[in-house]
């Protein structure tokens, strides 16, 4: 049985809201187990880049005592920002989780994902 709802659940627990990155709440994954998982401070903190997908791979990354993190997955309350989601992909997280309108959306993070998803002139 899949436990993409279990951290989804999770993620939306530890969020601070909806609507915006700055609330969200992520939990990150490897193997099946869960590693770290936390809210979004940016207003608490007064800081612009502590969004929760960055604190959780900030933390990760300590925890694990490794830079890259290849084998692990993240789910998110809400759609990645910009940010976020870059951070994730230089982290070496290729699947993401999070929360859509309707349903639990799955991204398989690439550089065409990127390239697609954030053209703004397109060619």
């Amino acid at each position: 049985m899949s436990k993409v709802p279990l951290y989804i659940n999770k993620s939306k627990a530890l969020a601070n809201g909806q609507g915006a990155c700055v609330l969200s709440g992520a939990v990150i994954v490897k193997n099946e187990q869960e590693i770290y998982a936390t809210a979004a401070t940016t207003l608490k903190d007064d800081d612009p880049t502590a969004h929760a997908a960055v604190i959780g791979i900030r933390k990760t990354r300590l925890k694990q005592r490794t830079f890259q993190l290849i084998d692990y997955e993240i789910y998110l309350s809400e759609k990645p920002c910009p940010m976020c989601l870059l951070a994730i992909f230089q982290a070496g997280i290729k699947k993401v989780y999070y929360q859509g309108k309707e349903k639990i959306e799955e991204i398989n993070l690439t550089n065409d994902y990127l390239k697609k998803a954030y053209t703004v002139i397109k060619p």
